[in-house]
This record gives structure tokens, C-alpha cells and sequence, in this order.
């Protein structure tokens, strides 16, 4: 009987380690301080703009782990003549316990997000969803909504 227990112990640990961990819904606003773009004229009537922020980071739920995280989001621009632009960059955000999460963005006023890796519990771990910009405030602040997926690595 006790190797019976010891043998089901042991592939019950086995089941637990080897299981994959479950996607976690997770939905919040940032708050952003602008930062100058540079724009340069480009030929057939192009703009190559760059773009950048400093962002907070409030999720609705106050214990998910990118609550209160920041960092910068950079990247650029590319507008034609009709002003229809391609936008992509990444963003570098620090949680509250000194762990690294990187994300890739692309879009302008909307668009999509990745989790692309980090360090401490953002280690492997993965995630998309989606972005869109809610709005400007005094003194050159913005807003954006996101929601989307988390996968924490175990």
C-alpha cells in the first residue's frame, strides 16, 4: 500500500509539473505622457514619423501583476499621402516587483499587442490582445484601452 501511495504521489507531481498553464483574461487602461515626435518627409509624398510615451499601467484587477507596471512604449510611423498610417514599436514595462515585461504594439489609433518575454515571473510567459486609444487629456496625456490573453509560466 505505501508504494501505491508513493508511486501516486509521484504521478500526481508529474501531472501537476506537466500541465500547462491556462490563459487568463486580463483587460486595463494606461495612461501615457507623450513624448516629441520627430517627423521626416519622405518621397512620393510619405511621412516616417516616430512616436513614443511613458505609460502607467491600472488593470481591473488590482492583484494581476501588471497593475501599476511602467515603462516606455516607442516606435514609428509610416503615412502616405491620404494620411493612412502604419504604426509598430514596443514597450519595455517594469511591475511592481522589479520584473521586466516586453510587449510588441502595432496600429495607430487601434490595434493588436504581444507579450514578447521579460525576466522574473514574465520569463516564457506569453500573451496577445488587443489596444485602442480612448482619448487625450490635458497636458499632453493619452489614454489607451487593452484586453486580452495571459499565459504565466509555472
Amino acid at each position: 500500500m505505501r508504494k501505491l501511495v508513493i508511486v501516486s504521489m509521484v504521478l500526481v507531481s508529474l501531472l501537476v509539473a506537466a500541465s500547462p498553464a491556462l490563459a487568463q483574461a486580463a483587460k486595463g487602461e494606461n495612461v501615457a505622457a507623450l513624448k516629441e515626435s520627430v517627423t521626416t518627409k519622405l518621397a512620393g509624398g510619405k511621412t516616417y514619423m516616430t512616436v513614443g510615451n511613458r505609460q502607467v499601467c491600472t488593470t481591473a484587477d488590482p492583484k494581476h501583476p501588471l497593475n501599476g507596471a511602467s515603462g516606455d512604449c516607442d516606435g514609428a510611423c509610416v503615412m502616405d499621402a491620404a494620411g493612412t498610417a502604419t504604426c509598430m514599436g514596443s514597450c519595455t514595462w517594469v511591475d511592481r516587483d522589479g520584473d521586466i515585461a516586453f510587449f510588441t504594439w502595432d496600429g495607430q489609433d487601434a490595434g493588436a499587442w504581444k507579450l514578447a518575454d521579460g525576466t522574473g515571473k514574465w520569463k516564457g510567459a506569453s500573451g496577445q490582445g488587443t489596444w485602442k486609444n480612448t482619448g487625450s487629456a490635458p497636458g499632453n496625456l493619452a489614454r489607451n484601452a487593452w484586453e486580452g490573453t495571459f499565459t504565466m509560466k509555472k
